[in-house]
């Protein structure tokens, strides 16, 4: 016994749809891979900055003691 043309054409489209859906959901996976790959490196180069900053405020501490720099004026005050 066999179906009509039409009920397969029906199950056929359903399928076509079950893939497409596949295919999208593999797509949004990988971008996904991706943006996690670039917060990595964005987080990488984060600390890179930090370690930047920390030398660079250690290099300030020995100059000038313990305080701070208000990064808008240079103005540097110690801590009491």
């Amino acid at each position: 016994m066999q179906i009509e043309q039409e009920e397969l054409n029906n199950l056929v489209k359903i399928r076509e749809k079950y893939t497409k859906l596949i295919i999208d959901l593999g797509q949004i996976e990988l971008e996904m891979l991706e943006l996690q790959q670039s917060k990595t490196n964005i987080s990488n180069i984060f600390s890179t900055i930090k370690q930047e900053e920390t030398l660079e405020m250690n290099k300030i501490k020995e100059k000038y003691g313990n305080g701070e720099v208000n990064i808008e004026t240079g103005e540097f005050s110690l801590f009491k």
